[in-house]
């Protein structure tokens, strides 16, 4: 290995632990001192767009795509996907996909089968140029109006089959097609050309209309077993250092798993409570609250 390959290794490996942090824990700011580099390839970061260096201390994520698309540039895929298990086809898939243009993916599948944990790591990595839409929760002109004013580059729309106003499928069938943005009101008209990938998550197809099904490239996934997910979300609290000790972490998963909760994303959040053993009590807590929440 010479000279010009160890330094894109250094700088591979702290975007891989960079990205992880983030999508994780949400960490956008990290001491140099917590990444094991000197201040001079920092400061290669900072020059080449990647992470921003403040005050000769401090590295921060200020455009999580400039980090994604550099990691997929180098077939660094796994680091932008921490929590899931498989699917490397589909995860090399999307990292290529942002590099396109025009480029929709529709993620089929039932609960717990990774669909919105795709779409949410698509929008993190993208988050300094993404908008994510929850259709459930969205109508037409809400939709329309939060375009007007991000004026994204990638899209995110979960609950794509459960829409609160069916009417907002004309409103995405235009811009899938044509990629227009129209708004009229107070008499007045305002417009732009929304030119970007959409990314969208469902249960089921069956329910969305054809016309808007064919804009999409379709990718059917299946539900994660509940060794899988104990599998999964065991090796997530203990690899990133949720709770380093392997045997309280699955006791965490298993307490987490009997009760009900088999949301990957639910265990590795309960799983920030629990330091040491004797915070099980804390533990058994929480998942008494969240199952009464579930029973209202």
């Amino acid at each position: 290995m010479n000279d010009v390959d160890r330094y894109v290794e250094v700088i591979s490996c702290v975007l891989e632990e960079f990205i992880k942090k983030y999508l994780l824990f949400g960490i956008e700011r990290i001491p140099i001192s917590d990444i094991g580099i000197d201040v001079e390839t920092a400061k290669v970061l900072n020059d080449l767009g990647l992470l921003q260096l403040t005050s000769n201390t401090y590295l921060e994520l200020k455009k999580p795509s400039a980090v994604a698309r550099s990691l997929c540039f180098l077939k660094k895929y796994d680091p932008l996907f921490p929590v899931i298990v498989g699917y490397e086809d589909v995860k090399e898939l999307i990292c290529r996909s942002f590099n396109e243009v025009g480029l929709n993916i529709l993620f089929i599948g039932p609960p717990a089968s990774g669909k919105t944990l795709f779409l949410e790591s698509i929008y993190m990595l993208n988050k300094d140029r993404a908008v994510y839409v929850d259709i459930s929760n969205t109508t037409p002109a809400g939709l329309l109006d939060l375009l007007y004013i991000s004026m994204p580059e990638i899209l995110c729309l979960d609950e794509l089959d459960k829409p609160y106003d069916r009417r907002v499928y004309y409103t995405l069938s235009n811009i899938l097609e044509y990629g227009n943005i129209i708004i009229t009101k107070y008499n007045k008209t305002m417009s732009f050309r929304f030119r970007g990938n959409v990314y969208g998550g469902a249960n089921t197809e069956n329910s969305i209309q054809e016309h808007i099904r064919d804009r999409f490239l379709k990718i059917y996934l299946r539900t994660y077993t509940i060794d899988e997910i104990r599998e999964i979300t065991t090796t997530a609290l203990v690899k990133f250092g949720v709770i380093p000790d392997a045997g309280l972490a699955a006791e965490v998963v298993d307490r987490c798993i009997n009760a009900g909760i088999i949301s990957i994303r639910d265990i590795i959040k309960i799983g920030k409570f629990v330091k040491s053993k004797e915070d099980i009590n804390l533990l058994n807590k929480i998942i008494y609250r969240l199952n009464k929440r579930r029973l209202v």
